[in-house]
C-alpha cells in the first residue's frame, strides 16, 4: 500500500472511530455530563436529586419557548437553551418519569393557544409579537403548576424555581412558617398605603410558603406551625424565651439569624 494511501486510510479510521464513540456516548452516557462551568451551572443540588428520586408515577413538563422569535435576542436565545438543557437533565435524571415536552409557539398558532392557555405569559417584541418562555409541569391526576415567565436575571434562582414546582406537585399544603423579626421583611406596609415593597427574600417565602407573622408581644406562639423563623427579634422577655424554648423542644425545625 502506497504511503498517500495508507494517509487516507487513516483519516477514515479517525473518523469512523469519532462517529462511533460519539454515537456510543450519546446512548450510553446521556445521563452523564461533566460539568465545567465557573459556578457548576449544570451540576444539580442533592435536594433536585431526592425529588426527582421520589416520583412514583410520570409527569409531564411542556418547555414554551419561542425558538424562532428569541434568534433576534441572543441573551434570550442562549438563556432558553440553558433552561432546555437543565430541564433535560431532570429528566435523564428521572429515569424517563419526567416526560419533557418543548413547544414553539409560533404567533397565531395552536401552540401558541397552548401557551396561553397554560397561562404563559409573552413578552412583546419589537415586531408586535409574542415571545414565551415558561413551563407547566403536570402529574397523573391533572394537577398542574405553571412557571409563566423565565426570566434571564433570575438565571441564579433556576433549579430553584424547576425543583420547587415539581415539589408543589404533591405538596398537599405549603409548611405554616412562623416569622419572628423585629426587621421590615413585609415592607413596613400600612393599612393606609405608603412602606417599602416586601424584602427581595420575604417575597420568595411569601410563593413557597404559608407565612404567619408573630407580634411582638406574643405569649404563645401560633397553633400548627411547621417551621419558625427569627431574623434579628425584638427584645424578648422571660416568658417569650421560655415559649419559643418549649416550642423547640417539641419540634426541633427553626432557622434563626441573628446579628
Amino acid at each position: 500500500m502506497s504511503g498517500r494511501a495508507f494517509f487516507w486510510l487513516s483519516i477514515i479510521c479517525v473518523i469512523v472511530t469519532f462517529i462511533s464513540v460519539n454515537a456510543l456516548s450519546s446512548v450510553l452516557l446521556r445521563s452523564t455530563r461533566l460539568d465545567l462551568t465557573e459556578n457548576q451551572l449544570y451540576t444539580l443540588s442533592d435536594g433536585t436529586r431526592e425529588v426527582l428520586s421520589s416520583f412514583d408515577e410520570p409527569v409531564d413538563a411542556t418547555f414554551y419557548f419561542s425558538r424562532s422569535l428569541a434568534q433576534g435576542y441572543p441573551a434570550i436565545r442562549a438563556y432558553g437553551a440553558r433552561v432546555r438543557e437543565m430541564l433535560q437533565s431532570y429528566s435523564d435524571l428521572s429515569d424517563g418519569l419526567l416526560r419533557l415536552e418543548i413547544v414553539d409557539p409560533q404567533p397565531f398558532s395552536e401552540e401558541e393557544d397552548r401557551a396561553i392557555a397554560a397561562a404563559i405569559q409573552g413578552v412583546p417584541t419589537g415586531d408586535g409579537e409574542q415571545l414565551y418562555m415558561g413551563l407547566t409541569v403536570r402529574n397523573a391526576v391533572d394537577q398542574q403548576v405553571t412557571i409563566p415567565l423565565f426570566s434571564p436575571e433570575r438565571e441564579a434562582f433556576l433549579e430553584y424555581e424547576l425543583t420547587r414546582a415539581l415539589s408543589e406537585l404533591d405538596a398537599p399544603a405549603p409548611p405554616r412558617v412562623g416569622v419572628l423579626s423585629g426587621l421590615p421583611l413585609d415592607g413596613g406596609a400600612t393599612p393606609f398605603g405608603g412602606g417599602q415593597p416586601p424584602l427581595f427574600v420575604y417575597q420568595q417565602m411569601q410563593t413557597a410558603f404559608d407565612l404567619v407573622a408573630i407580634e411582638d408581644d406574643f405569649e404563645e406562639l401560633p397553633d400548627g406551625l411547621d417551621i419558625l423563623f427569627i431574623a434579628h427579634p425584638p427584645s424578648l422577655n422571660e416568658a417569650q424565651y421560655f415559649a419559643i424554648d418549649q416550642w423547640m423542644l417539641a419540634n426541633g425545625r427553626a432557622l434563626i439569624l441573628v446579628d
